[in-house]
C-alpha cells in the first residue's frame, strides 16, 4: 500500500542482510521520467505497462544470476497483475508490509504527489485497501505487521519472519 514503507524498509532490510536493493519506482523513473507526472499525464496503465517490463527485466537478471541477491520493492499496485505476482513469487520471497488505514494515512499525509490519492486521500486509501487486501494475502509468502514500528525494527521483523 503506498505509505506502507517499502522503499525505506527495503533499502534498511537489503543493509541489514547486505544485499543489493532495487526499487521498482526508480527503474520505472530512470526510463519515463518523474513517476506522478506521467501517471497524470498518460495513465495509470501505462506505467503499469512500463512497471512490469521492470519487474520482468530486474527478476530475470536475479534469477540468472547476473544481479546480485536483492531486496525488490515495488509498487503497491504491482501485485495486482497476475505475471508480475508469478515472476516475483518465482523469484524469491513476497512480504506484505501490512499497515492499518491509520498507518497509512500518517505516512502520506494529504497524498500530495501520489496521484492515486488525489483528492481525498483518506477515502482513496481506504478504497485501496478494501481492493487490495485479499490480493496481498494471496500475493504474499510472509507477512510483517508495521503499525508502530520504524523502519529499523521492521526490516528486523522481515528477517524474523523470513527465517520462519
Amino acid at each position: 500500500m503506498p505509505g506502507a514503507g517499502k522503499t525505506t524498509v527495503g533499502a534498511a532490510l537489503a543493509q541489514l542482510m547486505q544485499w543489493g536493493f532495487v526499487d521498482i519506482d526508480d527503474v520505472v523513473a530512470a526510463e519515463i521520467g518523474d513517476v506522478p507526472t506521467f501517471i497524470e499525464s498518460k495513465g495509470i496503465d501505462a506505467f503499469r505497462e512500463h512497471e512490469a517490463k521492470a519487474i520482468e527485466r530486474v527478476t530475470d537478471a536475479l534469477r540468472a544470476g547476473n544481479a546480485p541477491d536483492s531486496v525488490l520493492a515495488v509498487g503497491g499496485g504491482a501485485v495486482l497483475s497476475m505475471p508480475n505476482r508469478n515472476r516475483l513469487a518465482d523469484t524469491g520471497q513476497v512480504v506484505w508490509l501490512r499497515s492499518s488505514l491509520a498507518t497509512l494515512l500518517d505516512h502520506v499525509g494529504t497524498g500530495d504527489g501520489r496521484p492515486l490519492l488525489a483528492g481525498d486521500a483518506e477515502t482513496a486509501m481506504k478504497a485501496l485497501l478494501e481492493d487490495r487486501t485479499q490480493v496481498y494475502a494471496g500475493a504474499a509468502t510472509k507477512v510483517v505487521d508495521v503499525d508502530g514500528l520504524d523502519p529499523n525494527e521492521i526490516a528486523v521483523e522481515v528477517v524474523k519472519a523470513l527465517s520462519s
